[in-house]
């Protein structure tokens, strides 16, 4: 079992194939309201191997239901160790296609953001 989440495709990229290994990315933008405020928090995940054709058909815009394992790793090259996270996308429902019709103001957990006078949310909590 997975994490969930629901978000709004921001990017998809073009698959990566090696003799060995194959992934296509995409990212999302989840958030969370918190004192009327949107917090984004766009979250690049990765499909793997036969998974990689759950991504056939999305497209910036699309809002899905994302089901993800996160994955983390050490690496260890001359003396230097290195960690990193991914998040391993397990299964995705597509529930609002871009372009189809217009969907709540919220998007059952998003809020519209408010920009400042330069275009960028306000959304530092101090």
């Amino acid at each position: 079992m997975g994490v969930k989440v629901r978000g709004a495709v921001l990017a998809v990229f073009e698959p990566v194939v090696t003799e060995k290994f194959k992934k296509r990315e995409v990212v999302i933008e989840c958030g969370e309201e918190y004192a009327g405020q949107f917090y984004s928090n766009p979250l690049k995940m990765q499909a793997v191997q036969d998974k990689m054709e759950l991504l056939d058909g999305v497209a910036p815009g699309d809002v899905l239901d994302v089901e993800f394992a996160v994955k983390g790793a050490k690496h260890e090259k001359e003396g230097k160790v290195i960690w990193w996270v991914n998040l391993n996308v397990l299964r995705l429902r597509k529930v609002l296609a871009a372009g189809g019709p217009a969907p709540d103001v919220q998007r059952d957990n998003f809020k519209a953001q408010e920009l400042n006078e330069a275009g960028y949310p306000d959304d530092l909590p101090f």
